[in-house]
C-alpha cells in the first residue's frame, strides 16, 4: 500500500502595523527604524527572510533569523526609510518562506525631501553678567538662543539640544526649552533658554548643539560669562601692587632682649570679586611669636588688603636663633592664601 504524502505546512501571516509612513525624510539620510512584527497562526515554518518591493528607498535592518520564536510563532523585522531621490516613496513588506510561499504585506511609505544645509538660521540673544565661581547668574532662565527654521519644509525628529562646554559652567534649562520636544514648521522658531554657574575664573566660552538626524546638526555661537574669583596673596608692602605671591617674609633680625614693637603683614586680594568671612590661622612655632592683633579679616574688597599685627616684646626676643611660623587665610568658597614668617634674635 501506497503511503499518502505528507501535506506541506501551511503557515498564515498577519503583520502589525499592516501599514506606516515615515514621513519627510531627506535624501541621502537614513530614518529612525519602524518594526514589524509577522504572526503565524498556521502551519509552523522556518527559515523564512523579508523582503521590500523597493530595496533602494527602504532598508530592512533587522531580520526574522534574528528574531524568530517558534513557541509564539512570531518574528520581527525593522525597516528605515532611506529616500534616493526627492519624492514620494513607497515599498510592500512582505516574508519569503520555504516552498514558495509569501505572507501578507505591509505597505510602507515616504517622502524624500532634498538635503538640506543649514535650514536653520541663530538668532543668538544671550549675555550673562559677570558671576562668582559657583554662584547662579543673575540671567538664569531668561538668556536664550533661538533657532529660525527658515526652509520651506517641516522639521521632525529633533533632539534635545545639548551643551558644548568643556568647564560645565552651562547648562539647558529644560522646563522653558522649546526645542527637541515638537516639529519646528517652515518659518517658525523654538528656544532653548540657559542657566550659567561659573566652575573656572576668567572668560568661559560655550554653545548650543541642537541635532536634527534628518536634516543636520546645527551649534549657536559663542556663549559668554566671565567667572569672578576672590585671589588671595601675601604681601610686605614693598611693590605699589602686588602680583605673586610673597612664600616666605622675613619680619626682621632683632637683639636679644630687645623690644622691637609692632610689624604687620599684609594680604592683598588681586581678584575681582571680594574674598568673604576670613579667618587668620598659625601653625609652628606659635608659642615664640607675639601676640597678634585681629586674626578676623571679614571681607577682603577686591583690590584691597588686611594686616596681621605682630606686637613684639622683650619677651619673644629672649630666646636667639631663628623662629618661623604659618599664617593662613582662609575664605568662603576654599579660598586660601598662605606664607611662612620667621625673625631672628642675635
Amino acid at each position: 500500500m501506497t503511503p499518502s504524502p505528507t501535506a506541506a505546512p501551511v503557515p498564515v501571516f498577519t503583520v502589525t502595523p499592516s501599514s506606516f509612513d515615515f514621513g519627510q525624510v531627506a535624501v541621502g539620510a537614513s530614518s529612525k527604524t519602524q518594526t514589524f512584527t509577522f504572526k503565524n497562526d498556521g502551519d509552523w515554518v522556518d527559515g523564512c527572510q523579508a523582503a521590500l518591493s523597493n530595496s533602494q528607498d527602504f532598508a530592512i535592518t533587522t531580520d526574522c533569523a534574528e528574531t524568530s520564536n517558534e513557541s509564539a510563532k512570531t518574528c520581527s523585522v525593522s525597516v528605515a526609510a532611506k529616500p534616493s531621490t526627492a519624492n514620494s516613496k513607497s515599498t510592500l513588506l512582505s516574508l519569503a518562506c520555504p516552498g514558495g510561499f509569501t505572507s501578507t504585506t505591509a505597505s510602507l511609505a515616504a517622502k524624500g525631501i532634498p538635503a538640506l544645509s543649514g535650514p536653520f538660521f541663530v538668532l543668538t540673544n544671550t549675555w550673562f553678567s559677570p558671576t562668582g565661581i559657583g554662584d547662579d547668574a543673575p540671567q538664569n532662565g531668561s538668556a536664550y538662543v533661538t533657532f529660525f527654521n527658515q526652509s520651506v519644509y517641516t522639521l521632525t525628529g529633533c533632539l534635545t539640544p545639548t551643551m558644548n562646554d568643556s568647564t560645565g559652567t552651562f547648562s539647558v534649562h529644560a522646563s522653558k526649552t522649546t526645542c527637541g520636544n515638537s516639529s519646528i514648521s517652515p518659518w517658525s522658531t523654538c528656544t532653548v533658554y540657559l542657566d550659567a554657574k561659573p566652575t573656572v575664573a576668567g572668560s568661559i566660552k560655550g554653545a548650543v548643539d541642537f541635532n536634527c538626524p534628518l536634516y543636520g546638526a546645527y551649534e549657536s555661537s559663542d556663549i559668554t560669562i566671565t567667572g569672578l574669583s576672590p585671589a588671595l596673596l601675601y604681601w610686605t608692602k614693598n611693590s605699589n601692587t602686588p602680583t605673586s605671591n610673597e612664600d616666605s617674609i622675613d619680619l626682621g633680625t632683632f637683639e636679644k632682649n630687645s623690644w622691637p614693637g609692632g610689624v604687620k603683614i599684609y594680604t592683598f586680594n588681586l581678584g575681582d570679586q571680594n574674598a568673604t568671612h576670613c579667618q587668620y590661622s598659625f601653625s609652628g612655632e606659635t608659642d615664640d611669636f607675639p601676640n597678634r592683633g585681629s586674626t578676623y579679616a571679614s571681607t577682603i574688597y577686591s583690590g584691597q588688603d588686611a594686616s596681621v599685627f605682630f606686637n613684639f616684646s622683650n619677651d619673644y626676643t629672649a630666646k636667639t636663633g631663628t623662629h618661623s611660623e604659618t599664617v593662613t587665610l582662609r575664605c568662603d568658597k576654599d579660598v586660601t592664601a598662605a606664607t611662612t614668617v620667621h625673625y631672628r634674635v642675635k
